[in-house]
């Protein structure tokens, strides 16, 4: 009763103001588990990881850009859980995880490779044209290594020049 009015006040209609709502929850949510892979929870870790969650104070244009880079760095992690799971298998007792994250990283030095499927177009260009000759190499290098495991497809961009 008292969000509806609340909401009325600032001109709002109350689905609007609680889909604004869920968003600020769903946020935090995401902020906190963002935070957990992090070690100490400091103000600078924080403010780091929340300028680049999504929320309700973002433009439409950048929540859903938020929202693909949030989706894309899930992707990398499963892509990496899965890419260790494989090492385990074929080293054995040998497996050492610092090992496989430095050749890991070697391959996938950007979770971009992840992400830009989840991106428009205009923000797959955006970000493309943001990259130096090499980190677009290296950038194609991941992409081409991630599309072969079945890890991520290929972004609406290169699929048009086909």
């Amino acid at each position: 009763k008292y969000g509806a009015l609340a909401a009325e006040l600032i001109g709002m209609t109350a689905n609007q103001a609680t889909q604004t709502q869920l968003l600020d929850k769903s946020s935090s949510w995401l902020l906190q588990n963002s935070l957990k892979g992090l070690g100490v929870p400091t103000d600078g870790k924080m403010a780091a990881v929340a300028v680049g969650n999504p929320n309700s104070k973002m433009t439409p244009d950048a929540l859903r850009a938020a929202v693909a880079f949030k989706m894309g760095a899930l992707d990398y992690k499963q892509a990496q859980n899965a890419a260790w799971q494989q090492y385990q298998q074929t080293n054995g007792a040998s497996a050492n995880f610092s090992t496989f994250v430095s050749q890991w990283n070697k391959q996938f030095s950007t979770t971009n490779v992840f992400a830009l499927p989840y991106l428009s177009e205009p923000e797959q260009v955006r970000v493309l044209k943001a990259m130096t000759g090499k980190e677009r190499a290296d950038f194609v290098g991941s992409l081409n290594a991630a599309m072969a495991n079945g890890w991520t497809q290929l972004p609406s961009i290169f699929a048009k020049k086909k």
